[in-house]
């Protein structure tokens, strides 16, 4: 795979929307064929690469490219080591002011996916605990609410990753209160609706049985681009 994925990534131009989307849906296929089979990916797989590769496409300003890659990582994410999964969050998703640019976007489907990824995909353990935690900062009073589940510090023995975690929280912390990013560039103008779609995306998330706190399945996303070229996908 590792061949395959350099021949393709390495000749397509980041500018060529519609070349993008072939080589994410190539890319798909592949990753798809680990999942069916159950099989891990390879202890040598060229992560570093991928990384590369996505934090590049996710840099474009194209809506198209931004909305294709987010929903690759979205669909795949979860085949990653954990290593490797950290890896993704931390230097592709959670990245310098990705969050604001993502959660706070203009286009209501690249920002629908970007908070599906935050509830569904960056963290791999207990992720009840530490969602809970954020739907009790999206109150309408504003403030958080008294937790009465167990808190991130009494979970760290159960893998819960606290600095994927704790970065998150601060991050929703920031958008809730309409804060601005570190360039002086004010994102307000969609934080209304960042906040609601995260909300009801966090619904969703908890109408499983509580009891067992287990949220629900990750959703599949569905969505259909379709640009004046005629690129389309699903």
């Amino acid at each position: 795979i590792n061949v395959f994925m350099r021949v393709v990534m390495l000749r397509c131009s980041v500018y060529d929307t519609s070349a993008v989307s072939d080589v994410l849906d190539l890319l798909h296929t592949w990753f798809h064929w680990y999942t069916l089979t159950n099989t891990p990916l390879p202890d040598a797989f060229d992560g570093d690469f991928l990384i590369q590769a996505l934090n590049m496409l996710l840099d474009s300003e194209h809506y198209l490219i931004l909305l294709k890659t987010l929903a690759f990582v979205y669909n795949h994410i979860s085949d990653m080591s954990p290593t490797l999964r950290k890896r993704m969050v931390g230097d592709i998703l959670l990245l310098g002011e990705r969050f604001f640019r993502f959660a706070l976007h203009w286009n209501d489907d690249v920002r629908n996916i970007y908070l599906h990824i935050c509830v569904y995909k960056m963290i791999s353990f207990r992720r009840e605990i530490v969602m809970s935690r954020i739907q009790e900062m999206l109150t309408e009073d504003g403030t958080p609410g008294v937790h009465t589940g167990p808190t991130i510090q009494e979970v760290e023995k159960e893998n819960v990753d606290l600095t994927i975690a704790s970065k998150l929280e601060c991050f929703v912390e920031a958008m809730r209160c309409q804060k601005r990013d570190s360039s002086g560039t004010s994102l307000n103008a969609y934080v209304s609706r960042a906040v609601t779609t995260m909300s009801s995306i966090l619904r969703i998330f908890f109408s499983d049985d509580k009891s067992h706190w287990k949220g629900a399945e990750c959703p599949e996303i569905d969505f259909e681009i379709i640009s004046p070229t005629g690129l389309q996908s699903n």
